[in-house]
């Protein structure tokens, strides 16, 4: 399942629970689809309260590969305002952040691979002399660089 998708579940499992009844309508057709086995619809089932069938299915619908969330969105035929509601949160979330030490990695993979370092032992002391400088101090006993 999509990540995305995981999201919006886990956002919305609380209302999910609370409104979704699932052994009329939704887990017929997640069984007919393929996304539900026999053995998944019986432990489905053997919940005692809707609430806890709802929490069960939420709890297997992320590991049942990329079509679970769509034949989910189809199951939800007799609840449209659900599935309006994971469609709405589906729209309003955000992109996920990328890592930002991937471009730090990146970058030093690419520095590694340089044929001559950028700081090179010609100009290692023409560096130290100009940093020494900026670091004494000035007159007013600070670092130049302050």
């Amino acid at each position: 399942m999509d990540p995305a998708h995981r999201a919006v579940l886990r956002k919305l499992r609380a209302e999910l629970c609370s409104q979704l009844l699932v052994s009329e309508s939704i887990l017929p057709v997640l069984f007919q689809e393929g996304v539900l086995t026999h053995a998944h619809v019986e432990d489905i089932e053997s919940e005692p309260t809707d609430t806890r069938k709802s929490q069960k299915l939420l709890d297997i619908l992320p590991n049942r590969g990329p079509g679970a969330f769509p034949a989910f969105m189809r199951s939800l035929a007799d609840f449209s305002w659900i599935r309006d509601r994971l469609l709405h949160e589906l729209q309003a979330e955000p992109e996920p952040r990328t890592n930002v030490h991937v471009p730090a990695v990146i970058l030093k993979a690419f520095l590694r691979e340089l044929p001559e370092p950028l700081l090179t032992f010609r100009v290692y002391n023409q560096v130290q002399e100009i940093l020494g400088e900026s670091c004494r101090p000035s007159s007013t006993g600070r670092p130049s660089w302050f």
